[in-house]
């Protein structure tokens, strides 16, 4: 496995996203259940064998697990990636409540060289499947549903950033290989932060 760190400012001058959502920000005011949004169950992780040679694909379904295995999160991801859009291009506003890739990132893959970015809306009076993002602790596993693959990758920060301009020149189209991005527009005690809460997680080999 490979193990990478990213520094906090490092991380905030290339993902600071101009927007997920102006209204998009989502109170803790209920539990979910496990697969709440996942149309069919999450696979399991491919064998080391397998995973050396999956194809990169657009993701299917996400699920979150503690580092014993226990899987606290599922959700389906929106078959379309999403693409900036707003005035000036400097928006990421999805259609659906579901996670959803951004576009101009990289597909998920054993041997994807580009950095992966998954985003989600978050809200202040509902719960949204990225809501969950405030529960990830490092070390945990994300886990990507392809279709004809599993992938699993480790947790290695997570932290809010300031909302900027991450969609023009910045460090996150230096693509990393195997990088994992997942952004929700920060929630905190049921109010708005003005910020994104970011997970990063680093593929397993």
């Amino acid at each position: 496995m490979r193990k990478r760190r990213y520094g906090i400012r490092a991380l905030a001058a290339a993902l600071a996203f101009s927007a997920l959502s102006a209204a998009g920000c989502s109170r803790n005011t209920e539990t979910d259940p496990v697969n709440d949004w996942v149309s069919a169950p999450i696979g399991q992780p491919a064998p080391h064998d397998e995973a050396a040679v999956a194809e990169p694909g657009e993701p299917r379904r996400i699920a979150f697990a503690r580092p014993d295995g226990e899987t606290y999160f599922a959700s389906d991801i929106y078959p379309d990636p999403v693409y900036r859009g707003g005035p000036d291009g400097t928006e990421l506003n999805p259609d659906t409540e579901l996670p959803v890739r951004w576009a101009e990132a990289g597909l998920p893959g054993a041997e994807t060289g580009e950095t992966v970015v998954v985003v989600g809306h978050n809200y202040t009076d509902r719960i949204a499947p990225f809501h969950h993002l405030r529960d990830v602790s490092i070390d945990d596993g994300i886990i990507l549903d392809l279709g004809h693959a599993v992938l699993t990758y480790r947790v290695e920060a997570v932290h809010a950033i300031e909302k900027g301009t991450m969609l023009g020149e910045h460090h996150l189209r230096q693509h990393t290989a195997g990088r994992l991005v997942l952004a929700n527009c920060d929630v905190l005690d049921g109010s708005g932060t003005g910020d994104n809460y970011l997970v990063v997680a680093q593929l397993e080999m």
